[in-house]
């Protein structure tokens, strides 16, 4: 087997007399799927420049070696932190260890604090760490945090100089998010043929990928901070979801005006890919007791996501009104989610099921 190689950047940025810098924050992008994070970290892969001149880092990963890694690159991280033994399993052909790259990543991230610099990165396959909050997903969490070039006292709340922190977009309406998972499967290589209500009733497991306040709750629980985007709010002040990214909450530069990124042009800015279309075969009604459902859901995590904001561990950007929402409505557990969207009359979840 050969060893894996780390390869050699040149050290373009100060560091301390001991080789670490005062301060380090790491951001780690999660999605959830169809929330605009892939806008978001191929902004960031093709503008590792504009970064590295604002002190922040998109690292190296263990396919790019020599230079920033792609986009899409570290999408292996999260089944490394989360068992060892199963990433082996799916690839043992490359020759290289479980332990090589946990390893590999361990050195990459010292060599990034030792430039003087923060970091980002991210992948939304670390939504799989949270999308269910068992055991073994928290403790993947907390081998993530274990990669990182610090002692244990030194991470903390969100105005830590060093803390690792989730970044999640929160989609609203939420009917909107899950209209657009359905609309990726319509038109993917998978070509999705069941309409719309059959696809739903088929799959209520979909609202834990929908679910980003619980994704904010598993993360913390696994010792992290939580930043989250409302993506709602970022709309209706005329801004994306980057200008958020950027400005808010790495605290980059902007226009104090616009609160907008200087620098950047805002066609790149707003680049994204082309909206997908599909047919459903429900109407407004049943949407609106869709939406009325999933936020009843969304509302169970707002005693713990509370108490996190009132500890300097969490926060909403720009805005949001979750917190006043859910004091205006009941709460339901994701059990009893799933009931009330099976139980709609218009989705006619029983009919197909006596069907199939």
């Amino acid at each position: 087997k050969k060893p894996l190689k780390q390869g050699r950047t040149p050290l373009t940025q100060g560091k301390t007399p001991g080789g670490y810098t005062e301060a380090m924050k790491v951001y780690v992008i999660i999605g959830p799927t169809k929330t605009a994070s892939t806008h978001e970290k191929r902004f960031l892969a093709q503008h590792t420049d504009y970064l590295q001149n604002r002190n922040w880092t998109w690292p190296r990963s263990p396919i790019s070696k020599f230079g920033p890694g792609g986009w899409n690159d570290f999408m292996e991280l999260p089944y490394l932190v989360k068992s060892r033994r199963h990433w082996t399993s799916h690839h043992s052909k490359s020759g290289v260890s479980a332990k090589e790259q946990i390893n590999w990543y361990k050195k990459e991230f010292s060599r990034v604090r030792s430039l003087g610099s923060n970091m980002i990165f991210g992948s939304e396959h670390f939504m799989g760490l949270s999308s269910v909050q068992k055991k073994e997903n928290i403790n993947a969490i907390k081998v993530l945090r274990s990669l990182m070039p610090w002692k244990r006292n030194e991470t903390s709340s969100l105005s830590s100089p060093y803390s690792l922190t989730a970044i999640i977009n929160y989609r609203k309406p939420r009917v909107s998010h899950i209209k657009s998972i359905y609309k990726q499967q319509v038109n993917s290589r998978i070509k999705e043929k069941r309409s719309f209500s059959e696809w739903l009733c088929e799959n209520t497991e979909i609202v834990r990928r929908l679910n980003s306040p619980g994704h904010a709750e598993g993360w913390l629980k696994g010792g992290t901070n939580v930043a989250i985007i409302d993506m709602e709010e970022t709309f209706f002040e005329g801004r994306d979801v980057i200008d958020v990214l950027l400005c808010d909450i790495l605290s980059i530069k902007c226009n104090n005006v616009t609160n907008m990124p200087l620098g950047i042009p805002r066609e790149i800015i707003t680049n994204s890919d082309h909206a997908l279309s599909a047919e459903f075969d429900v109407g407004d009604n049943v949407f609106d007791q869709i939406e009325k459902i999933l936020l009843r859901g969304d509302c169970r995590h707002v005693n713990f996501l509370s108490k996190a904001l009132d500890e300097g561990k969490f926060n909403i950007y720009p805005r949001s009104k979750y917190f006043v929402d859910c004091k205006e409505s009941e709460s339901i557990d994701e059990e009893e989610l799933v009931s009330q969207i099976l139980s709609i009359p218009g989705l006619n979840c029983g009919k197909i099921s006596l069907l199939n």
